[in-house]
């Protein structure tokens, strides 16, 4: 799977669509090529294409053997996370800190992103 969801809180429902939540997701990855060190960018397209902070959204940083690994959390607890794939063992989610991007506005990397993706959705 693409993009793993894990709903942390039980029971709850995702208050994003989960069909296009993965769209986006399969989108990203299919522009990068990779999900092999593309996290932050990846979650930094997704954070601002599904409407950040207003929507819900937290950027999440944590260690993965060693190395720094970003993803999102949802208002609700689901851990949206686009390259999870490249990590053979599962990811400790629990572990990671809340955290803001570099700035608040996407980079120049992930706005090139954000337009590509939103390209190939027209």
């Amino acid at each position: 799977e693409i993009c793993i969801m894990r709903c942390q809180n039980q029971g709850l429902k995702a208050p994003h669509s989960m069909v296009s939540t993965k769209n986006i997701a399969r989108t990203i990855l299919e522009i990068l090529g990779t999900p092999d060190d593309n996290c932050y960018v990846a979650s930094e397209a997704y954070y601002h294409l599904k409407g950040g902070k207003a929507a819900g959204l937290k950027p999440v940083n944590g260690k993965v053997d060693g190395i720094s690994h970003w993803w999102l959390v949802d208002s609700v607890g689901c851990v949206i996370d686009i390259t999870a794939e490249q990590f053979d063992a599962p990811v400790d989610y629990s572990a990671g800190r809340g955290r803001g991007f570099l700035t608040k506005k996407p980079s120049k990397r992930a706005q090139e992103l954000i337009n590509r993706v939103s390209d190939e959705r027209n």
